[in-house]
């Protein structure tokens, strides 16, 4: 069985049920619960193919007869089967659907009998339906299930539907199907089963046949190859795939097919065949052309490399059909000569353009040509680039060329064994000498150039050298000398490298060095050819220096004084140094510590000079006064004054050749120690001096003594007198702290003289008068009371103390409030004043803490609070709150206005304490029977001046404090 484009689905497969060969399709096998099915794979639009006829052999037998088989009309491909009573028809198909059912589905008792024959179309499939439908009554549809094939025909004719069994017309119908579909067969099992086949299918359509031709014999590429059929004007052509066609839209048209893959390849084409007033009716048919392969000629074009002529050229043809032994050659040379070799042999004795044709010829006549064109050029020329001269420690470079050719691979010799492979390298030799070198090289063709040769030389390096003299002592210069020697040319630079940084280019240089220990010397010489010697490296041992260094003395003149030498050397041998003493007087002196002694007064400059036990030296020189003795010169610019007073002293004291190192004044010399030391004194200043005051005697003399101090060591001095009066002494007791609103004057009496003699005192400063100090006038702050006392001998005296004016606080007690009993309230207290405040409340009962600024309050009763602040100097504030407490009203719930004098009235207790309050009663149909703002007068129980009847009444009272109404009810009884 052919089952070319038919697609299967689930169960269905080619197999042999009741014959051979693999003839028969079957759909579904006796297994319960399968479902199959085949369909054409190309649509038919029978809104243009209207009429169609299917013809088949159909059998279901071998099992426990279910479920059948369906041919169908269906607008989709089939998806989702169904088994059992869905024949395998999917459930959501749309079209026409021929069932041949053999187990019912449908009511139990149904007059319907098995099998029978169903059309059904619309979506989905139910055997129940009551479209047309062939039944077995009476047996005569036995046969339906069978061991033989039956053969059934399905006709359609523009929506006439008929289908016959065995030459038996079963069923007609009419029903119009205006779209694509697909024609095809399912087939399912359930609970029951059946082998269930088909074979011998054919359908036929209103369709134009398609005639896409026949091709005998293998083609090779670039044949031309005739297709199709003659032309028939009704009808609409379409070729595919369009490579290589003539044309896609004729009959008949020719095709030159290509091959270049060196395969044997099999070119389809499709022809769709429509009629041209009905475009969508159409057929199809192809045609297969077996396209021999022609041989992929090719070959290597020849590289010639002059002088060599000869070459030989390689084939790379290639064909892959397995006949390349067979394939025949025609090599065609453009200077003259052919060859059929497959690798021939050809002589390029000179230059210019050329080229060769080859074609390629297979064992199925299949040909192919290939041509191609090169250039025979002249041998290339090497050249080298170098300078002819060199350094021996220098690298020699090297470039290479060769102008008009790529280079793979360059051969060098350098004329001393060595070679290397880049085009620009770079060599060192070892000797100094001349070489010859030469340079040949590979182009990318593989033809190797000419070689050339050039001659270097490789010039010996300079050999430096130099001596050293001189005494070797730090900062003494040393004599360095350059003796190099140039083997070739001459010695044209020089680099002098010293340790401590210094550097020189001259032939010959002095130069020391400032640390001592050894130093690194180094010169490096340059010849005339360019040419750099090796460093040559010496050592020196530079000696210590010594720093000659001594203290002069400090001396006057006549008397002697020690040089004491400090000199230093850094090795630490000093103990062997040999000193030389210049003192400028014309003496001199040796050894470390000598004494002299100078004649006169003066400037002198002495000298010391050291030398080391290396002989290196070192000299200095300092500045020595020697003094004469001072003169004192000074004036008392006070005399007979007040013992409170500072006596007053100018000096002009001096000395020759030298300054006065110090003065000292004895201020009531000999009769206390008291005196002053004045270093490096200023002639003309003025000093001062308080003597202690005493109230003893009227009067006393004080003696005064100045002696001056030379630089020298040598002193003076002088003595004058003065006359001191008596003056008082004061003492000032400390005054208390005052608040800043007492105004109540307080008397000072705090000061006063300790001395025997008469005076008079005063009181003066800010709040005072009259001896009086009084607190606010002088306001809050710090105030200096001063004292002044003067004796009846005109000497006065005064003293002072502080007194403290402390800030009155301020206090608040805050608003009065208002609580309801039980309830609490922080006291809004404030104050200020003071840097440090205590607080009291009182009473302090009904507090969580009297001692805080807000404390919480819980009164009973209304309570006036009272506040009182003092700051730390003692100084309070009070100020007072009253809170009063608002009682609960109590409300009665009854009362009785009957005139006995026993409650007639509605009395509520603490109402009074809401006097703003309002007070409503309402009746039980809510109109309003008494209303007051406050409550001054109980409501009596009558409405409008006469008496309400008993019952239950309802109140609403609104005291403005608490935080929701009152209400209840209230009861009227007589």
């Amino acid at each position: 069985m052919n089952t070319t484009g038919w697609n299967l689905q689930g169960a269905a497969k080619v197999t042999n049920v009741t014959d051979t060969g693999n003839s028969e399709l079957l759909l579904v096998p006796t297994t319960n619960g399968l479902s199959g099915a085949i369909f054409y794979n190309q649509p038919i639009n029978l809104s243009m193919c209207n009429t169609w006829k299917a013809e088949f052999d159909f059998r279901m037998y071998d099992g426990t007869a279910a479920d059948g088989i369906a041919f169908c009309f269906l607008d989709v491909p089939p998806v989702g089967f169904v088994s059992g009573g869905g024949l395998g028809i999917p459930a959501t198909s749309n079209g026409l659907k021929v069932g041949f059912d053999t187990w019912n589905n449908c009511n139990a008792s149904s007059t319907f009998e098995m099998p029978k024959v169903e059309l059904r179309w619309g979506s989905g499939y139910s055997e129940c339906w009551s479209q047309p439908t062939a039944t077995n009554q009476g047996g005569f549809l036995n046969f339906i299930r069978s061991p033989s094939y039956s053969h059934a025909v399905v006709s359609y004719d523009n929506g006439n539907i008929a289908v016959s069994v065995n030459g038996t017309q079963l069923l007609t119908g009419y029903q119009v199907f205006n779209f694509p579909g697909y024609l095809g067969f399912t087939s399912s099992t359930g609970g029951q089963n059946d082998n269930q086949s088909i074979k011998n299918v054919v359908i036929y359509t209103q369709m134009p046949p398609s005639v896409a031709g026949i091709v005998n014999k293998a083609v090779c590429p670039g044949d031309t190859v005739q297709l199709g059929t003659a032309n028939n004007a009704a009808y609409t052509y379409a070729w595919s795939p369009s490579a290589g066609l003539s044309s896609t839209s004729i009959s008949n048209p020719y095709s030159v097919p290509t091959n270049a893959t060196g395969n044997v390849f099999f070119q389809k084409y499709y022809v769709k065949t429509s009629y041209t007033a009905t475009p969508g009716c159409s057929s199809q048919d192809s045609v297969v052309i077996q396209v021999n392969p022609y041989p992929l000629a090719d070959f290597d074009v020849p590289v010639v490399c002059l002088p060599a002529s000869n070459v030989v050229i390689n084939n790379k043809t290639v064909i892959n059909d397995g006949t390349q032994s067979q394939i025949a050659y025609n090599w065609t040379f453009s200077d003259g000569g052919t060859s059929t070799q497959t690798n021939p042999p050809h002589n390029y004795p000179s230059t210019g353009n050329f080229s060769i044709d080859l074609q390629a010829v297979s064992s199925k006549g299949c040909k192919n040509k290939v041509s191609k064109s090169f250039t025979v050029n002249p041998q290339a020329k090497a050249t080298i680039t170098v300078a002819p001269e060199f350094c021996l420690d220098s690298a020699v470079s090297f470039k290479g060329g060769a102008a008009g050719v790529n280079i793979q691979k360059w051969n060098w010799h350098f004329g001393d064994n060595a070679t290397d492979s880049i085009q620009n390298p770079t060599h060192n030799y070892a000797s100094a000498k001349t070489y010859s070198v030469t340079l040949s090289a590979i182009t990318n063709q593989g033809c190797l150039t000419d070689t050339p040769s050039v001659t270097i030389t490789i010039n010996p390096l300079p050999i430096a050298a130099f001596t050293v003299s001189g005494l070797s002592c730090q900062n003494q210069s040393l004599h360095f000398t350059d003796v190099s020697q140039a083997p070739v040319g001459t010695i044209i630079a020089r680099n002098w490298q010293f340790d401590d940084g210094a550097t020189s280019a001259a032939q010959t240089v002095d130069h020391g060095f400032t640390a001592y220990g050894q130093h690194t010397i180094t010169l490096k010489v340059e010849n005339s050819k360019g040419c750099y010697s090796a460093v040559d490296t010496q050592k020196v041992t530079t000696n210590p220096t010594p720093v000659a260094n001594f203290g002069v003395p400090v001396i006057c003149k006549g008397t002697s004084g020690f040089f004491i030498d400090s000199s230093t050397i850094a090795d630490g041998s000093q103990g062997q140094f040999t000193y030389q003493w210049l003192f400028g007087d014309g003496a001199s002196g040796a050894g470390n510590h000598p004494s002299h002694a100078y004649t006169a007064a003066g400037n002198y400059t002495p000298r010391l000079i050291i030398t080391s036990n290396k002989g290196c030296t070192d000299s200095i020189s300092k500045s020595l006064a020697v003094s004469d003795f001072p003169v004192v010169n000074f004036n008392i610019l006070t005399t007979d004054f007040c013992g409170n007073l500072p006596l007053q002293l100018k000096d002009n004291s001096s000395v020759a050749f030298a300054k006065l190192d110090d003065i000292r004044i004895f201020w009531d010399f000999p009769a206390t120690p008291d005196s002053s030391l004045i270093n490096n004194p200023v002639p003309g200043t003025v000093y001062n001096h308080n003597y202690t005051t005493f109230g003893y005697t009227n009067s006393k003399q004080v003696s005064v003594v100045v002696r001056a101090y030379s630089s020298g060591g040598c002193y003076s001095e002088k003595s004058s007198s003065s006359i001191l009066f008596a003056s008082p002494k004061l003492v000032f007791s400390p005054i208390p702290v005052f608040c800043a609103d007492d105004k109540q004057p307080v008397l000072l009496n705090q000061a006063k003289d300790t001395t025997s003699f008469g005076g008079n005192g005063v009181y003066s400063g800010t709040g005072v008068s009259n001896g009086y100090f009084t607190p606010s006038t002088a306001g809050a702050g710090s105030y200096t009371i001063t004292y002044t006392y003067t004796l009846v001998n005109g000497c006065k005296d005064s003293v002072q103390q502080t007194v403290k004016v402390a800030v009155q606080p301020t206090v608040s007690a805050g608003q009065s409030a208002v609580v309801l009993q039980g309830g609490q309230i922080v006291l809004q207290g404030a104050a200020s004043g003071g840097d440090v405040l205590s607080y009291v409340w009182s009473p302090a009962a009904s507090l969580n803490d009297p001692t805080l600024l807000q404390p919480l309050a819980t009164p009973v009763n209304d309570t006036y609070y009272t506040l009182t602040a003092t700051n730390n100097d003692g100084c309070f504030d009070t100020a007072g709150v009253l809170i009063k407490v608002l009682q609960f009203p109590l409300i009665p719930n009854a009362f009785s206005p009957n005139g006995d004098g026993i409650n007639d009235k509605w009395q509520i207790s603490y109402i009074s304490s809401y006097p703003d309050c309002i007070v409503e009663v309402f009746n039980r149909y809510s109109q309003l029977v008494f209303k007051s703002t406050g409550y001054q007068l109980p409501w009596d129980g009558t409405y409008n001046g006469r008496p309400l009847p008993v019952g239950v009444y309802y109140y609403i009272i609104s005291t403005k404090h608490l935080p929701a109404p009152l209400s209840g009810s209230v009861t009227i009884l007589k």
